[in-house]
């Protein structure tokens, strides 16, 4: 077996607000994200909420765009690479003397803008987003493209055919928003295919594996369950100082007792990410493991590792590091550390190349960044 996992970073500032600064926020902890990259040797891809971006410019913050688009820029002459994430709830953010009240929940899935007229619902975003990306990433690597999605939120639905379709159409060929088993609000990724790969219809559903289409690369999960979840409470109540106060991801809402009793018996998953502030490296590399195992029987996974700088503080890139060089001593050669452009050069039909996609098949292999001694 062969194992092709990415090392995906959502590069988001915080829904809820900032604290102190952008800097504070994205800036400086995606530009610790490429530095411990580069220490251990590895290529990392920035899903960026390009829609933030977009409309910083529109609101005429010059310092939040020019530092968004330095950054994106820079990742990708390092070795990095750069996709799409998209968060519409910006386009119904408030904007004053330079703080922004975000719209939360009020637009924050594209399925909420179905309804609108172009260019503002679900093929208007995301061509928009697609196009300032390609823009924008052209300037750092003229053979740029924008091949792989990742959802706000991981809400693909509802509107599912619309958003795959729209995708399709820009240019986009794989996606990375699935985490197999995960629930959470109106998101449940249940009854996913067995296999650890699949293809799906521009059409959906997203549970039936197609010919062709957009090609799926899940994120890592392992089944969360009383046995696993209450000593992870455990460890969050006792390690609650680790964690990271860049800013917050929701706003502050009072929890019943109820929902705080559910969390003793979840029906979700444990996600493979360096968010959390209560994980040890051997906690990531179980959920890695039992991921593994279960597709077994099949020669080639391709899968992916999702975290967010704005949650990541010295205990998380502890937690980064520490995974990276746990993973590569139990699989040895068996792990390989890719992007998303590698993958789409190794698994993708050679009768989907179509016109506007002619450059990316010739894209060769990323260098890595070297690895520090």
């Amino acid at each position: 077996m062969k194992i092709y996992l990415t090392l995906s970073f959502d590069h988001e500032l915080p829904l809820g607000g900032i604290k102190e600064s952008y800097d504070q926020a994205l800036f400086s902890p995606t530009e610790k994200v490429l530095h411990v990259a580069k220490e251990c040797g590895v290529p990392v891809t920035l899903f960026t909420d390009v829609l933030s971006g977009i409309q910083f410019q529109k609101w005429g913050d010059n310092e939040f765009s020019k530092k968004y688009e330095t950054q994106i820029q820079s990742a990708i002459q390092r070795g990095h690479e750069v996709q799409l994430h998209l968060h519409p709830h910006w386009l119904r953010t408030a904007y004053k003397e330079g703080t922004f009240q975000p719209s939360y929940p009020d637009g924050y899935a594209l399925h909420d803008y179905k309804d609108e007229p172009y260019p503002h619902n679900i093929e208007g975003i995301v061509k928009q987003g697609i196009g300032f990306l390609n823009r924008v990433c052209k300037e750092a690597d003229p053979k740029y493209q924008c091949i792989a999605f990742r959802a706000g939120g991981y809400c693909l639905s509802p509107s599912t055919d619309r958003i795959l379709s729209a995708l399709y159409e820009n240019g986009i060929r794989i996606d990375s928003s699935i985490s197999k088993g995960y629930q959470f609000g109106s998101i449940a990724y249940l009854n996913m295919p067995r296999c650890a790969n699949w293809y799906i219809a521009t059409t959906g559903p997203l549970t039936h594996p197609a010919q062709d289409g957009i090609f799926e690369v899940p994120i890592v999960s392992m089944p969360r369950t009383p046995l696993n979840n209450v000593p992870a409470l455990m460890r969050r109540f006792i390690h609650r100082k680790r964690e990271c106060q860049n800013g917050i991801s929701l706003p502050d809402i009072s929890v019943p007792m109820i929902e705080k009793l559910k969390r003793l018996m979840p029906f979700s998953t444990w996600i493979l990410s360096f968010d959390r502030f209560y994980d040890r490296a051997s906690d990531l590399l179980a959920i890695l493991l039992d991921y593994v195992s279960r597709h077994k029987e099949e020669d080639v996974i391709y899968a992916s590792v999702v975290s967010h700088p704005k949650f990541m503080g010295d205990y998380q890139f502890l937690m980064m590091r520490e995974f990276i060089n746990l993973a590569m001593r139990t699989y040895k050669e068996q792990l390989v550390f890719c992007q998303y452009k590698d993958i789409f050069t190794w698994v993708h039909p050679p009768h989907q190349k179509d016109a506007t996609l002619a450059d990316i098949g010739d894209l060769s292999r990323p260098a890595l960044p070297k690895r520090e001694k």
